[in-house]
């Protein structure tokens, strides 16, 4: 995965925030070893020297890295026939986003489909494995790590980073935190990818056009350099039989004229080559522009996905507050999410949050219920919890994969309708519910698909 500058610029200033975000389990929900989904104690390093002897496999590593390893050292060309084989579905009719997903269910089952991926990844990755193995230190492999991400070079030499015999599991979480905000700070150049779109589109424009006059003006020039050719292959061929009878003597003047026709022959054939070297690199040109442009307007597409869903949570934001205020100066008030007597089940959330949410809950009359995803509360009570429930939000960077789905079964089983927010932020849960409101159905904007592809 190579990153434009801005970005290394972008991720050089935010190394503190990195840091620290891959010491906290708030934002990271790692799994400890020896627990569902973790790695075995065979595959980790308690005080910091290597207790392996071979790399890890992929499943020796915590299932919450499934998602970040495979999102970024596979590509869906490479995931999309593993995927289709293993889980026995058609190819064609899957989007990129179920492919992703099918990749990690198949990592998280630890079957043969997970040592296909394994196995994947070590052949993508084939040159940063043999690059990392002579080092023998967890000193040495961070500073192997720190320098390829200087240099933009991020999938293979993750993927080398997270299965050396070396690896600690601090520096594990250190690079999982630092992928993990590379895929967020893609979007701080945006605005310059946007007006570089634009700029290469006119400039592959104005190329196709020369290309075009310059395939013209060659086909001329090659017509008229055949015509050339041939007569002078014509003269040239006569006045070799001229030469070669035996009454008549070669003349001086005869062979001054063959060795004109000949040097002029050999520029025409000489000017016929460059033209085509000429025609070739334009041609080259252009290809490599359609590629980039074609590249910065998926980048767009998904900043403009981005943005529906930034406005969507304001607009659900503004329209709570107001209704706020139309409280404290004693007016009517139509209900502040327009959701009162509602029973609403929110799995995940972070501690800061989830006491606005449930004050706003109570002053809209919202029965809330409040499940950690499995910290501290049991896993077990979910099944009980759902079914009397009237919706389920689950903020999707709070929450591993595994139990996101197992969660999305058991509501489809029991007829209770799932909402994944993109964030456990206050504005995603007001814009859940603003997006459900019936009498708000026709002035809200239309919920955009999830922007982050890691999750669905």
């Amino acid at each position: 995965m190579m990153l434009n500058k801005p970005l290394f610029s972008a991720l050089t200033q935010a190394k503190p925030a990195l840091a620290g975000l891959a010491r906290r389990d708030a934002y990271l929900p790692w799994v400890s070893p020896g627990e569902e989904g973790g790695p075995s104690p065979t595959a980790s390093q308690t005080d910091g020297a290597p207790v392996r002897t071979r790399r890890s496999r992929l499943k020796d590593l915590a299932s919450t890295m499934y998602c970040s390893v495979i999102g970024t050292c596979l590509g869906v060309g490479e995931l999309r026939p593993l995927v289709a084989r293993f889980q026995n579905v058609a190819a064609a009719g899957l989007s990129e986003l179920d492919i992703h997903h099918g990749a990690v269910e198949l990592a998280a089952q630890a079957g043969e489909g997970a040592k296909a991926i394994n196995k994947a990844l070590d052949q993508r990755h084939a040159l940063a494995i043999q690059r990392f193995a002579p080092l023998e230190t967890a000193p040495a492999l961070a500073q192997a790590w720190r320098e390829a991400v200087q240099q933009g070079d991020i999938a293979g030499p993750y993927w080398a980073l997270l299965t050396h015999p070396a690896v600690t599991e601090a520096l594990r979480k250190q690079a999982f935190g630092e992928v993990h905000m590379l895929s967020h700070l893609q979007g701080v150049s945006s605005r310059a990818d946007l007006a570089r779109l634009q700029a290469l589109t006119l400039e592959n424009s104005s190329l196709r056009e020369q290309l075009a006059q310059q395939q013209e003006r060659q086909q001329v020039q090659q017509q008229a350099h055949q015509h050339t050719l041939l007569r002078l292959q014509e003269q040239l061929q006569a006045l070799q039989r001229q030469a070669l009878r035996p009454a008549v003597p070669a003349s001086a003047e005869l062979s001054l004229r063959t060795e004109a026709l000949a040097r002029q022959l050999a520029r025409l054939s000489h000017e016929r080559d460059r033209s085509a070297q000429a025609t070739s690199s334009l041609q080259s040109q252009c290809q490599g522009l359609q590629t980039e442009v074609m590249a910065l307007r998926q980048q767009v597409h998904d900043e403009q996905h981005l943005n529906q869903a930034l406005r969507a949570e304001a607009a659900a934001l503004e329209a709570a507050l107001a209704s706020a205020s139309q409280q404290a100066h004693g007016q009517p008030d139509p209900g502040l999410l327009e959701g009162a007597g509602q029973r609403v089940l929110y799995v995940g959330g972070r501690p800061s949050s989830n006491g606005a949410i449930r004050r706003l809950c109570d002053a809209a009359g919202i029965e809330l219920l409040l499940h950690d995803g499995g910290l501290e509360d049991r896993k077990g009570l979910l099944p009980a919890l759902v079914p009397g429930s009237d919706l389920v939000l689950l903020p999707v960077d709070c929450v591993d994969h595994d139990s996101m789905n197992r969660l999305k079964k058991l509501c489809a089983r029991h007829g209770v309708p799932f909402q994944p927010l993109r964030t456990a932020g206050v504005a995603s849960f007001l814009a859940a519910l603003a997006a459900r409101s019936p009498n708000r159905a026709g002035t809200q904007a239309p919920r955009p698909r999830p922007i982050c592809l890691r999750h669905g």
